[in-house]
């Protein structure tokens, strides 16, 4: 199996990496997001302008659309959350098992050299 890049294998790297996968993510989605429910909020301007730009059938369409593309975005975050969940538990196995592999001399040597000052 090929050799997994070492921010999987850091429970930090992986917590960084998806935080800025979810930012990205909003940051793309989300103003799409707020000007759809801006629209449907019944003093908006958005509303006006919906009215008075499109028929009925084509905001029917804006509407339909609206709903579909909200409830992808929100499978894909639920995807995310999934990814982002296994990534960490991957990351701590790997972690706990380095540990386990270490020979006890070499986990004393660090124990050490964590106490004691150096020469």
């Amino acid at each position: 199996s090929p050799e997994l890049p070492d921010w999987l294998k850091s429970a930090g790297a992986v917590n960084c990496h998806w935080i800025l996968t979810y930012l990205a993510f909003m940051a793309g989605r989300g103003p799409a997001e707020v000007l759809w429910v801006i629209s449907m909020l019944p003093t908006s301007y958005g509303q006006e302008q919906l009215e008075e730009l499109l028929e009925l059938e084509s905001i029917v369409v804006y509407h339909t659309l609206g709903v579909f593309f909200t409830s992808l975005n929100l499978r894909i975050v639920g995807l995310f959350i999934c990814w982002h969940q296994q990534d960490v538990e991957r990351a701590i196995h790997l972690a706990d098992s380095a540990e386990s592999s270490r020979s006890p001399s070499d986990k004393i040597q660090d124990a050490e050299a964590k106490v004691l000052p150096k020469e």
